[in-house]
């Protein structure tokens, strides 16, 4: 099963995951401090307010980091589906 961090504030985003079968955790993007929390899961939504949350870039990470702001949940859904499969 696919896990994938939720930035709050996306409950619409969380749901639509949940409901296509991704395991989804919501977090906090000031109450995660330690970047290996990030780790553990297969990609991470944020608002768009809180660009490179896990503060480096994603190709060091290899977690796909993926902005909501003006997305839909079902293109949400196709771009971490995209960018797992690559």
């Amino acid at each position: 099963m696919k896990k994938v961090a939720v930035e709050k504030g996306l409950k619409d985003v969380e749901q639509y995951l949940s409901e296509q079968g991704y395991s989804v955790q919501e977090f906090e993007r000031n109450s995660i401090e330690n970047a290996s929390f990030y780790n553990g899961f297969d990609a991470v939504v944020v608002t768009g307010q809180s660009i490179n949350v896990m503060g480096y870039e994603d190709t060091k990470t290899k977690i796909p980091q993926i902005v909501a702001e003006g997305l839909t949940a079902q293109e949400i859904g196709r771009q971490i589906d995209s960018k797992m499969t690559k």
